[in-house]
């Protein structure tokens, strides 16, 4: 199965340096993304060696999770609340992510299942194991699973795919929506500080454009002043010196604050989210060497190291470590002589 792909950047505008800001998150949110298409068979391992163990210990739990479900439901009588939703509460509660889950007594079976998985996939990271713990968490709450798992002992297994797809689609959309918040958490402290928009009002013009944060940089705000600026009528004399004073004071402003507020200026991580296949492609199994990812997109094999290295350090990802030397099976063929005749 392939996806369709488009050309598509992980950039952000200023933002607290963090690191899961914004630009990072929606990599990883791409990345996971990816690879429920290029590799839905690890999801699927991920779903078939781990699952019956994630059961077994909510089973264990229980108790503890209806006192959670209890409580909730205590702080917000005025509310009412969906059980779906409130056991999707609990189980964050209990396992708010795969660090807060190894001091849990009775979660040692599953989290060697976890890691295991990681290590086959190489995917031994925190986030990765954070994903994969969400999903087995949102399979949980899943509206048709025992509709699922009854159609599949009659030899029916489509329903059961599609909510092994809802649930990792829902930890993609999740990692998305915590990009974005991230980003707002950011450019509401900026508006705080007055730099947020650039103002400008020279004679009857009078027009404000969002300065570079969100997902803007500098090259395109500067885009936005100038066909907001093109688009005013009647320009009085002086008008674009004006602009360009002002222009100059605001970078000023936005520096300043930015430094007061230690934010990273605005970056964008390449462009391509072919670039993302291309790092699964390497690191997740069925392995390719860089030579072969190159060889199949017909790119220079300098590129994809690059693309994929650049990558890997954004998501915070370990890549595997290179193949050294020929592949088992591959026989050496003996050079070849120079067999001219002398006359």
């Amino acid at each position: 199965m392939t996806s369709a792909r488009v050309n598509r950047g992980f950039q952000s505008g200023y933002e607290k340096r963090s690191p899961d800001g914004s630009a990072i998150q929606s990599a990883r949110a791409e990345f996971l993304s990816e690879l429920s298409w290029e590799r839905p068979a690890v999801i699927r391992s991920l779903f078939d060696d781990c699952r019956p163990i994630h059961t077994d210990l909510l089973r264990r739990k229980e108790p503890l999770l209806e006192k959670l479900v209890a409580a909730r439901i205590s702080q917000q009588e005025s509310i009412p609340r969906q059980p779906k939703f409130l056991r999707s509460y609990a189980l964050r509660t209990l396992f708010p992510d795969y660090v807060g889950m190894l001091p849990i007594d009775g979660s040692e079976d599953l989290v060697a299942a976890l890691e295991n998985w990681a290590r086959v996939n190489h995917l031994e990271c925190d986030w990765c194991l954070n994903a994969a713990l969400e999903f087995l968490n949102e399979f949980e709450v899943t509206d048709d699973k025992s509709l699922a798992f009854r159609l599949l002992s009659d030899g029916d297994d489509s329903l059961l795919h599609h909510c092994i797809a809802a649930a990792w689609s829902t930890v993609v959309l999740k990692t998305r929506t915590y990009a974005s918040y991230r980003q707002y958490q950011s450019n509401q402290t900026i508006e705080e500080a007055g730099v947020f928009a650039f103002l400008f009002k020279y004679g009857e013009i009078d027009f404000y454009v969002i300065g570079p944060f969100g997902k803007k940089n500098w090259s395109e705000f500067y885009t936005e002043v100038e066909l907001a600026f093109k688009r005013a009528k009647d320009k009085p004399r002086g008008a674009r010196k004006q602009l360009d004073a002002q222009l100059r004071r605001y970078r000023d402003d936005v520096n300043r604050v930015a430094k007061q507020l230690d934010l990273q200026p605005p970056r964008r991580a390449w462009s391509k989210s072919d670039h993302v296949k291309w790092l699964i492609d390497y690191q997740v199994p069925p392995c390719r060497s860089y030579r072969e990812v190159a060889r199949l997109v017909r790119r220079d094999e300098s590129t994809i190291r690059e693309a994929i290295g650049n990558l890997s350090r954004l998501i915070g990802l370990t890549l595997r470590r290179s193949e050294i030397g020929r592949k088992k099976g591959i026989v050496e063929m003996r050079p070849r002589r120079n067999r001219s005749v002398k006359l």
